[in-house]
């Protein structure tokens, strides 16, 4: 990889000596394939280290610009990933000895994933941003029109349905949707020792989802997308794993939305969650908005089902 990056270093001299524009980039701003390669690689190189900053400051300037392709979007995603303390591998491992069941999830999440809100350790933050990042990573061909995406006037929209994204985003975006879960039950949630909550969590009305209450709701069908897209590509007792959480969430995420929807004293209507709720910005702490009485029957889900009282 080194000698690698030499050349480049090398070549890129090579071409600013010449008088033909910036190194890497073309007479129209644009960066050419090497000298996306060579940025990709400075960030793999920083991430091996932990040094999370680092590979910010060479993605960034791609990511926020005409640059960005899905693989600078991939590398942010992982460099969000860094900041939230994921390591996948690690979070991967745990998860095949899970035992499984929903509530043994929300506790498994809040291990995972421990967050402080004094001082702020970014978890959450961090958490959401790599989630955009991911779901920005999308198929080619893809028509990026409709309520089926998000963030459309930028550099990076996002794809709200898993067949619109490319396989490594689907693959990742369970465990930075678990990043987001456990950070937030963990600072909402009081966690005990056992990782039961000891009081209940914060947004269970409609008017309440705003903000952290729609974020947990739209992680939690993140997740649930994610698990049913990695049932059907791995395999072992991993798979197993991936396939029971799936199914285990399969109708109850459903029926939680429409019980959400039906306490909004019938002025929305849901008989399953809303794909425009993946969006975290969407709830308006509405009763008549459909994506914040869903999101509240989602986050009521979690409250009962996570072991604990009140």
């Amino acid at each position: 990889m080194k000698t690698r990056k030499s050349f480049f270093n090398i070549l890129f001299g090579l071409i600013f000596l010449s008088g033909c524009g910036s190194p890497g980039y073309d007479s129209l701003g644009r960066a050419n394939s090497l000298q996306i390669s060579a940025v990709l690689d400075g960030a793999v190189e920083s991430l091996n280290k932990g040094d999370c900053t680092g590979a910010f400051s060479l993605l960034l300037p791609f990511y926020n610009s005409s640059n960005s392709t899905n693989d600078i979007r991939m590398m942010t995603a992982s460099t969000y990933g860094c900041q939230a303390k994921l390591k996948v591998l690690n979070v991967a491992l745990d998860l095949s000895k899970l035992n499984v069941s929903i509530a043994g999830f929300w506790g498994f999440a809040v291990q995972e994933f421990p967050s402080v809100s004094s001082p702020d350790d970014g978890v959450p933050t961090a958490a959401e941003a790599g989630i955009d990042a991911a779901i920005s990573a999308m198929n080619l061909g893809v028509s990026v029109t409709g309520s089926n995406f998000i963030n459309t006037g930028g550099n990076n929209p996002g794809a709200l349905r898993v067949t619109d994204r490319i396989g490594s985003a689907n693959t990742y975006l369970p465990f930075l949707s678990m990043a987001l879960i456990g950070s937030l039950l963990n600072r909402n949630g009081a966690p005990n020792a056992s990782y039961q909550r000891t009081q209940a969590i914060p947004w269970l009305t409609a008017s309440s989802t705003s903000g952290d209450g729609c974020a947990l709701a739209s992680a939690t069908l993140y997740f649930y997308d994610g698990v049913s897209y990695l049932a059907s590509a791995s395999t072992g007792s991993l798979s197993q794993v991936y396939s029971g959480l799936g199914t285990l969430f399969s109708t109850a995420l459903d029926a939680a939305c429409a019980f959400g929807c039906a306490t909004c004293g019938g002025s929305v209507s849901c008989s399953s969650c809303p794909q425009t709720l993946r969006d975290r910005t969407s709830c308006t702490g509405s009763s008549t908005d459909v994506n914040s009485c869903a999101a509240a029957g989602i986050n009521r889900f979690i409250n009962i089902t996570w072991a604990g009282t009140p």
